[in-house]
């Protein structure tokens, strides 16, 4: 079954959702799964939808078509574009959403403009979500279209690792409060001792889960996104920690005593 993805800014209360699925589904020529990926995006937030993208698209399976949709700038002269990457498309507005992807190797192609009875304030619905259904009924479309040869990036500081230390960023947060962060798990070797610095606060880790430490009691892991996450054990570390993001943090191996 083709599968069809929505990420977005709408909120899950928003009825904006059912009429992107209901055009999805009037478009198909074939019984289409349609997921509920995440729609709590902070409104209008590109930042945080590249690496909410970014985190996302890897449990879905190769050919899934993601519909992206963050767009403040909605019913502009901003292009639309799909991006190949891993053998998934990704459709959108050409904003910046996409810069991860892009930087990691992405192919973007440009979308024709809206149909003229488009609703300038809509493109998810009378746009986007029928380029989507386009490429789940037929993906060989994408040899139609132009690439495009510029697209939208932001400039992003990626995490740095050394002999001595590994510095990135806080990122985002769940709704519980967790942490995530720009550093893979990988990166931390096994059986080894580490501490993380952020703002006033250092941690030591990096935790199996967060039941290992005291209720309220700050800790940091490997996140189940494939990057390290800091988080409080029924309580939430972007309250305790209080501070905006993105953040600086440094992740140094423990000195023993």
């Amino acid at each position: 079954m083709k599968i069809i993805a929505l990420i977005t800014d709408f909120g899950y209360n928003s009825p904006y959702i059912g009429s992107v699925k209901a055009k999805i589904e009037s478009l198909s020529n074939e019984k289409v799964s349609i997921i509920d990926v995440f729609h709590d995006i902070e409104n209008f937030n590109i930042f945080s939808s590249i690496y909410w993208i970014y985190f996302l698209y890897r449990d879905y399976p190769e050919e899934t078509v993601f519909l992206c949709i963050v767009d403040p700038t909605v019913g502009t002269e901003r292009k639309g574009l799909v991006l190949f990457f891993e053998n998934r498309f990704f459709v959108g507005p050409d904003n910046g959403i996409f810069t991860l992807l892009i930087k990691k190797g992405g192919t973007a192609y440009e979308l024709p403009p809206p149909p003229e009875k488009a609703s300038p304030t809509f493109h998810a619905r009378d746009y986007f979500s029928i380029w989507a259904t386009k490429i789940s009924n037929t993906p060989f479309i994408l040899k139609a279209l132009k690439k495009l040869e510029n697209p939208k990036i932001f400039e992003i500081k990626e995490p740095i690792r050394t002999q001595n230390e590994i510095k990135g960023k806080a990122i985002l947060k769940d709704k519980f409060g967790n942490i995530l962060t720009d550093i893979p798990n990988e990166w931390l070797i096994e059986k080894v001792n580490y501490v993380l610095k952020i703002n006033n606060f250092v941690i030591e880790g990096p935790k199996r889960t967060y039941a290992d430490v005291k209720r309220g009691e700050l800790l940091f892991l490997r996140g189940s996104f494939g990057f390290v996450e800091i988080a409080s054990n029924m309580e939430s570390a972007f309250d305790i920690i209080n501070s905006t993001l993105p953040t600086e943090i440094i992740i140094k191996e423990k000195i023993k005593q």
